[in-house]
Protein backbone atom coordinates (compact mmCIF):
# COMPACT_ATOMS: atom_id res chain seq x y z
CA UNK A 1 0.00 0.00 0.00
CA UNK A 2 1.02 3.56 -0.62
CA UNK A 3 -1.64 5.23 0.79
CA UNK A 4 -4.23 5.07 3.91
CA UNK A 5 -6.57 7.78 5.34
CA UNK A 6 -9.32 7.47 7.82
CA UNK A 7 -13.00 8.25 8.15
CA UNK A 8 -15.31 10.14 9.15
CA UNK A 9 -12.93 13.17 8.96
CA UNK A 10 -15.08 13.94 12.38
CA UNK A 11 -16.48 12.48 15.55
CA UNK A 12 -18.79 13.04 17.90
CA UNK A 13 -19.15 11.75 21.57
CA UNK A 14 -21.66 13.21 24.00
CA UNK A 15 -21.24 10.59 26.57
CA UNK A 16 -18.29 8.22 28.11
CA UNK A 17 -18.60 4.59 26.52
CA UNK A 18 -19.73 5.58 23.32
CA UNK A 19 -18.59 4.52 20.04
CA UNK A 20 -17.13 5.84 16.65
CA UNK A 21 -16.68 3.05 13.50
CA UNK A 22 -13.47 4.67 11.92
CA UNK A 23 -12.92 3.17 8.30
CA UNK A 24 -9.52 3.13 6.40
CA UNK A 25 -8.81 3.53 2.88
CA UNK A 26 -6.11 1.87 1.27
CA UNK A 27 -5.01 2.95 -1.77
CA UNK A 28 -1.52 1.88 -4.10
CA UNK A 29 0.89 3.81 -5.62
CA UNK A 30 -1.14 5.19 -8.91
CA UNK A 31 -4.30 5.36 -6.25
CA UNK A 32 -6.33 2.56 -6.97
CA UNK A 33 -8.48 1.56 -3.69
CA UNK A 34 -6.97 -1.98 -2.49
CA UNK A 35 -8.85 -4.58 -0.57
CA UNK A 36 -8.25 -7.53 1.76
CA UNK A 37 -5.10 -5.70 3.07
CA UNK A 38 -4.44 -5.60 6.96
CA UNK A 39 -4.99 -2.52 8.98
CA UNK A 40 -3.39 -2.36 12.45
CA UNK A 41 -5.24 0.15 14.59
CA UNK A 42 -3.54 1.78 17.74
CA UNK A 43 -4.58 4.76 20.65
CA UNK A 44 -1.71 6.32 21.98
CA UNK A 45 -4.05 6.77 25.17
CA UNK A 46 -6.20 3.65 25.74
CA UNK A 47 -7.25 4.90 28.90
CA UNK A 48 -9.05 8.38 27.00
CA UNK A 49 -9.46 6.21 23.74
CA UNK A 50 -9.28 2.43 22.94
CA UNK A 51 -9.87 1.36 19.30
CA UNK A 52 -10.68 -2.11 18.42
CA UNK A 53 -8.82 -4.50 15.73
CA UNK A 54 -11.58 -3.17 13.75
CA UNK A 55 -11.59 0.33 13.99
CA UNK A 56 -14.22 0.93 17.13
CA UNK A 57 -13.40 3.62 19.09
CA UNK A 58 -14.34 4.14 22.57
CA UNK A 59 -14.61 7.21 24.73
CA UNK A 60 -13.60 6.24 28.35
CA UNK A 61 -12.45 9.81 30.06
CA UNK A 62 -11.93 13.71 28.87
CA UNK A 63 -8.17 13.92 27.84
CA UNK A 64 -6.25 13.52 24.22
CA UNK A 65 -5.17 10.60 22.29
CA UNK A 66 -4.28 9.89 18.84
CA UNK A 67 -5.64 6.91 16.82
CA UNK A 68 -3.58 5.69 14.16
CA UNK A 69 -4.42 3.33 11.60
CA UNK A 70 -0.95 1.61 9.79
CA UNK A 71 -1.27 -0.74 6.38
CA UNK A 72 2.30 -1.31 5.55
CA UNK A 73 4.06 1.03 5.59
CA UNK A 74 1.72 3.67 4.97
CA UNK A 75 0.19 5.36 8.12
CA UNK A 76 -3.03 7.45 9.27
CA UNK A 77 -3.88 9.33 12.57
CA UNK A 78 -6.62 11.09 13.84
CA UNK A 79 -6.13 13.02 16.98
CA UNK A 80 -8.93 12.57 19.33
CA UNK A 81 -9.67 15.28 22.46
CA UNK A 82 -12.43 14.86 24.57
CA UNK A 83 -14.05 17.58 27.39
CA UNK A 84 -17.02 16.01 29.60
CA UNK A 85 -18.67 19.13 31.03
CA UNK A 86 -21.36 18.59 33.67
CA UNK A 87 -24.00 21.50 32.03
CA UNK A 88 -25.88 19.35 29.94
CA UNK A 89 -25.89 18.50 27.18
CA UNK A 90 -22.42 19.08 26.71
CA UNK A 91 -20.18 17.28 23.76
CA UNK A 92 -16.87 17.49 22.25
CA UNK A 93 -16.37 17.03 18.34
CA UNK A 94 -13.67 15.50 16.91
CA UNK A 95 -12.29 16.85 13.60
CA UNK A 96 -9.56 15.57 11.92
CA UNK A 97 -6.20 17.52 13.54
CA UNK A 98 -7.90 19.49 15.67
CA UNK A 99 -10.86 19.28 18.71
CA UNK A 100 -13.05 21.72 20.19
CA UNK A 101 -15.75 22.49 22.62
CA UNK A 102 -19.40 22.60 21.88
CA UNK A 103 -22.23 23.10 24.04
CA UNK A 104 -25.53 23.31 23.06
CA UNK A 105 -27.98 25.11 25.28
Amino acid sequence: PSTISISPSSVSFTAIGQTQQLSPTIKDQEGNPLTGVTVTWSSSDQSVASVSTSGLVTAHKAGSAEVTAQAGSAKAARFIAGWFARVPPASWRLFGESSRRTTTR
